[in-house]
């Protein structure tokens, strides 16, 4: 219930769970209830009751000693840390993520294996340990323990890996290794629409990755995406917010009913904290919309931006296309000259292969690049198709490019620029 996001449900197993009589001696099973619960108050940003239901967990386990509770008391360790992340008190969240990577570290893989297929604990471990050093700003840091846990993920066979493929393509991004972070973000997106969820927090970052690559195409495309998430997150999360709330409110008019003969004095004083309940969990919940209104508010902003940057851009590129193809069909000597303000990445990328490179190859590719034929190239060149089927083998030979590679792909490929 946890894992599709419907918290109402998970928090009432769990529950029901406590309240049976044959786990009242399987002090683990409770510790994993009550992490359970944290984590659906987690996840409604309920984090005065995060935190209670972790520190009684924590403090019922940890002064055991068996396998179990080790693995235990490292995954409590854990979601202290990120609760405290989550919280911004970022020295808190080391301390906590530290203790819980001395415990998994300190205990064997022979006796790992025997525990994994209960508690994945190692991954998780590495996962938000990389999520701490990227708010602290140590990119080659986080990118280590992201790659750690993909890796130990890989090996204990969890399937939704979505988080940490978003985590390593943070990192390939902040490097400005953008189309290797777009393959992770992709990656993610893929894990994530296969159990029917959306990220659209992740779609935004590969329109960001499409237009900083120059594909305009594929940014808006990922764009308009990304929009259509966000309003179908909101919806969401506004269903299960109210669901949690009138749950909780059910919860409680039960248990006046019940308790309906007692004596007066204690009613009133039940009442009194009942109402206060409900004050509490009000409260709470305003604080959660707003907060998820806030970041809902900020991606629509952005979109509606980027949107309009993206026609701004489309329409200017349309222009200064259109001005590249008449230009280069009157062999104009000023069309090098416009190409080059107009694609300016495509030189330097060239370059990159080979720096020695002559004005007339590069102007030559510029032609190729804008898809004319070997025959549209002499027609308005003044020059016979035979000169350029050589200028063509020579390029080619100068790039180094095999018989069957396509020049006008290898020249998008190499310089990230679409047409």
């Amino acid at each position: 219930m946890l894992f599709f996001g419907r918290c109402k449900e998970s928090l009432e197993y769990a529950e029901l769970a406590l309240q049976e009589s044959y786990i009242s001696d399987d002090t683990n099973l409770i510790v994993r209830l009550r992490i359970l619960k944290g984590k659906n108050f987690s996840r409604l940003y309920l984090f005065k009751e995060e935190k209670k239901e972790y520190l009684a967990a924590l403090g019922m386990v940890s002064h055991k000693n068996g396998l179990e509770s080790r693995i235990i008391e490292a995954q409590i360790n854990m979601l202290l840390g990120d609760y405290y992340i989550e919280n911004s008190d970022l020295i808190k969240a080391k301390l906590y993520l530290n203790k819980a990577k001395l415990i998994v570290d300190d205990i064997s893989n022979e006796d790992y294996l025997k525990t994994r297929r209960i508690y994945h604990i190692k991954y998780q471990v590495y996962y938000y340990l990389g999520f701490l050093y990227q708010r602290l700003g140590n990119i080659n840091l986080s990118l280590h323990f992201f790659l750690k846990s993909y890796a130990m993920a890989k090996a204990d066979r969890i399937v939704y890996v979505a988080h940490i493929l978003n985590g390593i393509g943070d990192c390939y991004s902040h490097q400005n290794l953008y189309r290797v972070a777009l393959d992770y973000y992709k990656k993610s997106i893929e894990i994530t629409y296969r159990i029917g969820k959306t990220n659209s927090e992740v779609t935004l970052k590969v329109s960001k990755m499409y237009s900083y690559l120059g594909d305009h195409q594929n940014s808006k495309k990922y764009l308009e995406i990304s929009y259509k998430e966000v309003a179908r997150e909101k919806a969401e999360d506004r269903s299960e917010t109210e669901k949690v709330i009138n749950h909780f409110l059910n919860k409680k008019d039960n248990e006046i009913t019940q308790n309906s003969n007692v004596f007066k004095f204690s009613s009133i004083v039940y009442l009194l904290v009942f109402f206060s309940s409900i004050c509490f969990i009000h409260y709470k919940v305003r604080l959660y919309r707003k907060r998820k209104q806030s970041e809902l508010l900020e991606k629509e902003r952005y979109i509606h931006e980027t949107k309009k940057k993206t026609l701004e851009l489309e329409q200017k590129l349309n222009v200064s296309f259109q001005e590249l193809i008449d230009m280069a069909k009157k062999n104009d000597p000023h069309f090098w000259c416009r190409f080059q303000e107009g694609y300016p990445g495509f030189t330097p990328k060239l370059l990159e292969v080979n720096p020695n490179l002559k004005v007339s190859e590069l102007t030559f590719c510029a032609y190729v690049f804008l898809g004319f034929t070997t025959k549209e190239i002499a027609n308005y060149t003044y020059r016979t198709i035979k000169t350029i089927e050589n200028n063509r083998y020579n390029i080619r030979k100068r790039l180094q490019l095999s018989p069957d590679i396509d020049l006008l792909i290898w020249l998008e490929n190499q310089t990230g620029i679409m047409r």
